[in-house]
């Protein structure tokens, strides 16, 4: 296929990241369900759907759109973790945005069905997702990156499935911004992290780097732990979900793991080099169960 074999096509999107894109529309669509067993509202569950599809979509061309201005920028060379599609040779810089710019092209087509489906307030939501993929290089090189995957893995995915499934721009369900935004972000603030030193070389400017090696611990544990608290209390002081939803404590002791190998190697570039894919582990165990836990509480 356009001289690469289908599974390179594949691999080159990134794949094992989509639980970042799916855990926010997942977890939201869980929250309806039971609120709906609570209190009857008219659902509609298809484009919750296609939501999810297109959340996924618009992902797998933020990864490649990223990958290519990375390249460019020199951020990721032979001797760093970034992703291999360009690094190692395996596609030109060339196929890769234009790869990206084509998912992104779906992406939107996928978006526009789902406008027709809802009403024309569905734009302002699809415009956001389309700014933030297109200029999320510009906010990563500027230390804003974390900001962006806040907003656009939590607050906009949660916003707009809301919309998509009853129709209305409901802020009730952005109680759960907060755990899945904040576990999101440490996926990225975990590479920072182990990236000061080469982002330096590239003369780019992150979030990790501004406040330094020490803080990034700091934050890094607050972002990990934070989300198990705001879950109790937004179950047993305010009442905004089950109780069923402390679940998701099961994916504690990933958390406590990750947070043990940062407080205690701080300074250690090796020993944190995985600690990405340790917090997107935990990423998708917390997804799971707190959007399971949401169905176990409209069934009992």
């Amino acid at each position: 296929m356009f001289g690469h074999p289908i599974k390179d096509w594949i691999l080159a999107i990134r794949p094992w990241s989509f639980p970042a894109s799916l855990t926010p529309v997942v977890a939201t669509l869980g929250l309806l369900y039971w609120r709906n067993s609570v209190e009857p509202m008219d659902c509609n569950w298809i484009n919750g759907f296609l939501a999810a599809l297109g959340m996924v979509i618009f992902q797998a061309s933020a990864n490649l759109i990223s990958d290519y201005f990375d390249f460019q920028r020199g951020v990721d060379r032979e001797d760093t973790f970034g992703s291999p599609n360009l690094t190692h040779g395996l596609f030109t810089p060339r196929e890769i945005l234009f790869y990206g710019a084509f998912v992104l092209a779906l992406g939107a087509v996928l978006g526009l069905f789902l406008v027709w489906r809802t009403d024309a307030r569905l734009l302002y939501f699809g415009a956001c997702g389309v700014v933030f993929v297109l200029l999320y290089p510009f906010f990563k090189f500027r230390a804003l990156g974390d900001a962006v995957i806040f907003v656009s893995f939590s607050i906009l995915p949660i916003l707009g499935t809301t919309f998509v499934v009853t129709g209305a721009i409901d802020t009730q369900n952005l109680v759960l911004a907060i755990p899945i935004g904040l576990i999101t972000v440490a996926i990225l603030h975990a590479n920072n992290w182990r990236d000061i030193r080469t982002d330096a070389r590239a003369r780019i400017k992150t979030f990790s780097m501004l406040i330094g090696s020490p803080t990034s611990a700091f934050l890094y544990v607050f972002e990990l732990l934070f989300p198990f608290i705001w879950l109790g209390a937004a179950a047993f002081a305010f009442h905004r979900i089950p109780i069923w939803s402390l679940l998701s404590l099961l994916a504690l002791p990933l958390a406590i793991r990750a947070v043990r190998t940062a407080v205690t190697r701080t300074d250690d570039c090796a020993a944190i080099c995985d600690l990405d894919v340790q917090t997107a582990q935990l990423q998708l165990v917390f997804g799971l169960t707190l959007s399971m836990s949401f169905l176990v509480a409209a069934w009992v």
